[in-house]
């Protein structure tokens, strides 16, 4: 019975590097739209359609909206099997993942297939190693903003 333990330690691993890259991805987005409105306002009153923006105001609107995107990031839901799809679609399992996840979902009927459906989550739990696929380095994102601003 240890297959289900290394396959439930290596899914909630995923989930919660899958749910921190979510977070990231739509705190990125929101903030963008706050500075695409910021920005907008700012045309308009420079064009004198609109009255003339205070900087706090637009720090303001940036700012709920980074929030809204980290809450949202933060808020939505990963199943188990959602989670291993998005490891095998990383690492390119074809399926061996998931079939994992959905074998100790399901209740073997026979003693055979049970210990099948052990043996594939160990053997493919064990094979996925985060840190070949994680796409978030802070150095990486430091050199290519030292790369552009040169």
């Amino acid at each position: 019975m240890a297959a289900p333990n290394i396959l439930d330690n290596r899914l909630d691993i995923a989930r919660r590097r899958i749910r921190l890259l979510l977070t990231v991805r739509y705190g990125l987005r929101a903030v963008s739209i706050g500075l695409g409105i910021s920005i907008l306002w700012y045309a308009l009153a420079r064009l004198r359609v609109a009255p003339n923006p205070h900087a706090m105001t637009l720090g303001i609107i940036v700012g709920i909206a980074g929030l809204a995107g980290i809450v949202m990031g933060l808020v939505c839901k990963l199943s188990d099997f959602d989670a291993a799809r998005l490891v095998e679609d990383r690492t390119g399992m074809k399926e061996r993942f998931s079939s994992a996840v959905e074998f100790s979902h399901t209740d073997a009927s026979s003693p055979i297939i049970e210990r099948q459906q052990q043996d594939a989550a160990k053997a493919f739990s064990q094979r996925v190693m985060y840190r070949s696929w994680k796409p978030f380095r802070a150095q990486s994102l430091a050199k290519r903003i030292a790369e552009s601003l040169s």
